[in-house]
């Protein structure tokens, strides 16, 4: 017999599915005219064959930037919560929706919905085998109920696994900053940290309060991140940083420690 939170969980997929299916999500007023794709060789003026295959589009007001690891399929690290920024890259004739295989959530924003499951629209997303999650082992339990409904793979992360994305090997950072379920995804041989919301200004935001304002572990994911030698921070939100990422993460720590204590003092209230 169906228990009865998964038909809740089946009927909840379904009432997604139909509604990214039909008319497209309104466009926010502070969103670009034109979604500007870029790889990040274009960005950092490099030449390695890291940034030469991967795509990188910039967020606007509180969404995120998407990052697009292009190899034999795509990887996509954060698809942010806007489905309409991928209708101009599949107008790309070399990418398609049915490319892609791996999505990488850093993290669930407490105040926005999933915005991979937006991608859903696409009938050849949702019927691939292949179809990958990779997110933390402390996610929301509704996150992972509705992927394993949805029939795709659901990859658990803690910390110091390899992945393997586009045909680069990423190491697997758990930095709970101001959720608990936050990670980082690191490539040794370019120096190159995908920080999530571990660089400024989101690296200062207070430990989350429906996390339970862990400060212990926001203080764990910045000392995690030191052991790295970081060159390159791709953040969340705001642009690239090339070369000098070590530094930028360093120079915030004092203000991360600020906003640390006066999240302890107000949960001490």
């Amino acid at each position: 017999m169906e228990h009865k939170e998964d038909a809740t969980a089946k009927r909840k997929v379904a009432a997604m599915v139909v509604n990214i299916e039909g008319k497209h999500l309104p466009h926010n007023e502070h969103e670009p005219g034109q979604s500007c794709w870029m790889f990040l060789s274009e960005v950092f003026q490099q030449a390695d064959p890291l940034f030469k295959n991967m795509l990188f589009l910039e967020g606007y007001d509180s969404c995120s930037n998407i990052y697009i690891i292009v190899g034999e399929s795509l990887t996509i690290v954060d698809p942010g919560y806007d489905h309409t920024v991928f209708e101009s890259l599949f107008q790309r004739p070399e990418f398609a929706p049915a490319d892609i295989q791996k999505i990488v959530l850093t993290h669930k924003p407490p105040d926005r919905p999933m915005g991979a499951l937006n991608l859903l629209r696409y009938p050849t997303v949702r019927s691939n085998p292949q179809l990958e999650f990779i997110l933390h082992v402390d996610s929301p339990a509704e996150i992972k109920r509705v992927v394993r409904q949805l029939g795709a793979r659901l990859t658990e992360v803690k910390g110091g696994e390899i992945l393997d994305l586009g045909g680069f090997d990423w190491k697997v950072i758990a930095t709970p900053m101001h959720t608990v379920d936050g990670i980082s995804i690191y490539h040794a041989a370019t120096k190159t940290l995908i920080s999530g919301d571990m660089a400024p200004p989101y690296s200062m935001a207070a430990p989350d309060k429906q996390a339970g304002r862990r400060a212990d572990k926001y203080l764990l994911g910045m000392r995690s991140l030191m052991e790295f030698d970081i060159d390159n921070v791709l953040p969340r939100h705001g642009l690239p940083i090339s070369s000098s990422g070590k530094k930028v993460l360093t120079a915030s720590r004092p203000a991360v420690l600020l906003k640390i204590l006066d999240s302890i003092s107000e949960g001490a209230h």
